[in-house]
């Protein structure tokens, strides 16, 4: 059976715009026996906080370590939805949530770009969450 570890957790800080690490990040996800191809399709994990933007980590199987990397486009109670880079970035509207929306609208177009966004995943989500706002600052 695969695992997941998370190496790094970023998150939105509201007063600079920007995104950091958070410290010591705790990810385990909640059902690990859900897919035939774990990690690589969205799955729900714990230790999530509101202001958490993406994770980088790495899959342990039997083949061997994999990098991966994963957005939070939805979080509640200390839990969050990873959906990997790869597909957030094939612009599948099911993932662009309003949760997502108001990290973007945090976060300069710089430091969005740092992760792969590209501008027509940010146009997309300001017409379809046209009253977006930041984290407050």
């Amino acid at each position: 059976m695969a695992t997941f570890e998370a190496s790094s957790v970023y998150r939105v800080i509201p007063d600079q715009r920007a995104v950091g690490l958070r410290a010591k990040p705790e990810i385990s996800p909640v059902c690990k026996n859900f897919l035939t191809s774990p990690y690589t399709s969205p799955f729900w994990a714990s230790g999530i906080e509101r202001h958490d933007f993406a994770i980088s980590g790495s899959i342990l199987d039997d083949q061997g370590v994999v990098a991966a990397d994963y957005f939070v486009t939805r979080s509640s109670q200390n839990q969050g939805l990873l959906v990997p880079s790869s597909t957030f970035r094939n612009n599948l509207p099911e993932y662009f949530t309003p949760e997502i929306a108001k990290k973007f609208a945090t976060l300069s177009f710089e430091e969005i770009a740092l992760f792969g966004i590209s501008t027509c995943i940010t146009s997309y989500l300001k017409e379809r969450y046209p009253d977006a706002r930041g984290f407050a600052r």
